[in-house]
């Protein structure tokens, strides 16, 4: 079993109360989102989180990027900071620095072959796909159409689609491979009541940060499947920041 700590929506734009506190559990870490916009004025104290309270702790960080990473900025600049930033803690490492390895999961995909057997990490933001009949409220109501530059409900969309193609691509390939699955999201591959509080079930705005994936290939080969944002839900009774899952 590899064992991998679940974090996600810290927020840290809004308060940087969690930025030091995240007690290891596991040698893994995921942060599935929403951990802090990447605006021009916000990248150094992300940054600054990652390299000292995640980077210096654990043996490798998955990051997922969520909904509100590109608040205030757009997603290719959000892209291209994340995707700096790998490369300047890939440099470090190789230079002999004491930090985990920094995983980027933007339709990324990470192996772990060990005595544990073999295990593949999948991770993406998963954009859901809004149907005709809500996007218009969507559109008018959510941030994410007003706070992120050239982002509409059709770009939504449209990535929702690329996403998805992806994992099951993904998932076929490994499936043939004998290798266990892990699948890391964002935004929920359910609609399930259990994991919808009763106010938001069948409403329109749900439309935009959950699907329904149960019918799709990558939904069949998933050893776990850790959301991060889901609304309200038990996990966050109690929260715990040593959330960890067994793969």
């Amino acid at each position: 079993m590899v064992p991998i700590q679940i974090v996600s929506d810290l927020h840290l734009d809004s308060s940087r109360l969690w930025s030091t506190y995240i007690p290891p559990k596991a040698p893994y870490l995921a942060l599935l989102g929403d951990i802090g916009t990447a605006t021009l004025r916000n990248r150094k104290p992300l940054a600054d989180f990652l390299l000292h309270s995640c980077l210096k702790k654990f043996k490798a960080v998955f990051y997922v990027c969520g909904n509100r990473e590109a608040y205030g900025s757009s997603w290719s600049s959000v892209r291209s900071f994340f995707n700096s930033f790998k490369e300047e803690v890939d440099s470090r490492r190789l230079r002999g620095e004491a930090l985990g390895e920094f995983v980027l999961l933007d339709q990324g995909r990470y192996d772990m072959d060990n005595g544990e057997g073999k295990v593949s990490i999948l991770g993406c933001t998963l954009f859901t796909q809004v149907p005709p009949h809500a996007r218009a409220v969507v559109q008018e109501t959510l941030n994410d159409f007003k706070k992120v530059k050239n982002w509409t409900v059709a770009h939504h969309n449209a990535q929702h689609a690329v996403h998805l193609r992806w994992l099951n691509q993904q998932v076929r390939e490994l499936e043939a491979a004998g290798r266990r699955v892990a699948i890391f999201t964002h935004h929920s591959p359910t609609r399930d009541d259990r994991a919808v509080p009763a106010v938001h079930r069948g409403t329109d705005l749900n439309t935009a940060y959950c699907g329904d994936l149960s019918s799709e290939r990558c939904w069949k080969r998933v050893y776990t499947n850790q959301k991060g944002y889901n609304h309200e839900n038990s996990k966050s009774k109690g929260f715990s920041s040593g959330e960890v899952v067994g793969i």
